[in-house]
């Protein structure tokens, strides 16, 4: 949802991969692919709290 905020450019595509939720965490997997050139992968570490987010990591490998 983010992504379609109008701070970012053109239109991306996000694929979740692999979700895994324990208790209060969920782990999500997966890529961005955008129509100005972006493809990345990442994997999202949400800690949950009363339903929202209370902690985020992002893992994004850099590219070469």
């Amino acid at each position: 949802k983010e992504l379609e905020n109008g701070a970012f450019e053109g239109h991306h595509t996000v694929t979740v991969t692999r979700m895994i939720e324990e208790d209060s965490v969920v782990i999500a997997e997966g890529s961005v692919k955008g129509d100005n050139g972006i493809a990345m992968v990442f994997c999202d570490v949400c800690e949950m709290r009363d339903g929202k987010i209370s902690k985020l990591i992002s893992y994004i490998p850099q590219q070469k």
